[in-house]
């Protein structure tokens, strides 16, 4: 067992030990408002990018071209399903977008330190143990999820964190996968990144998303 399965197991069994001793509610008292149905949380980050000599060297970068403070949101969602004594069950998932960047320098017309981009995204799935009311509640959540972080320099990928890249041969056995089977996927979406992207489209709005894009395919510069 993993240690965040470990961490979830746990949790878990407190959480049903202490509704299992604690007293019900007499039925004649009137019941309080429930929590619920859902709940979403959106709110800004600002995460700090590793930035010692390994990371820089396994990204084939100097210290100085690393970025160090980004900026980001974090979103979550919480759907609140059953009540079960005096915990109210929530099932939802939490997300993290993070940007920094570095500028490039140059001194004399040649280029001394790269201009570097870093993004960090994480997507956690997560369930919760709701305890209070609707008026007010306290609760205890658990995940486990994948994160990514992914440098690149001038348009080109340096360093992607391992399992993150995708290679020619993957995209390979994706074709040839599509072409052998009796059914192919109408859409066949390849990677981590890909997923985190597409559904960073989906909860995003408009005008969020077409900043991100913006980060992406900068307009360009006059000489």
């Amino acid at each position: 067992m993993t240690p965040d399965l470990l961490r979830i197991a746990i949790v878990t069994s407190v959480v049903f030990a202490v509704a299992a001793v604690h007293p019900r509610a007499a039925s004649g008292q009137d019941q309080p408002p429930r929590i619920g149905p859902f709940v979403v949380d959106i709110r800004g980050t600002a995460p700090t990018f590793p930035s010692d000599e390994l990371v820089a060297q396994s990204r084939g970068l100097s210290i100085e071209e690393l970025p160090a403070r980004g900026l980001g949101l974090d979103g979550g969602a919480h759907l609140y399903l059953f009540k079960w004594r005096v915990i109210t069950f929530g099932a939802g998932a939490q997300m993290t977008i993070a940007r920094a960047a570095s500028p490039a320098v140059v001194q004399d017309g040649v280029e001394t330190l790269r201009g570097v981009t870093s993004w960090f995204t994480s997507f956690t799935p997560q369930i919760s143990f709701n305890f209070g009311t609707r008026d007010g509640w306290s609760y205890l959540s658990a995940g486990a999820g994948r994160m990514d972080v992914v440098t690149k320099t001038a348009g080109a990928y340096v360093k992607a964190k391992p399992g993150a890249s995708i290679t020619p041969e993957v995209v390979a056995k994706h074709i040839e996968k599509a072409i052998t089977a009796r059914r192919p996927k109408t859409r066949d979406v390849i990677g981590a990144q890909a997923h985190q992207i597409l559904t960073a489209r989906a909860v995003l709005p408009d005008r969020l998303w077409d900043r991100f894009l913006a980060t992406q395919f900068p307009p360009p510069q006059p000489d």
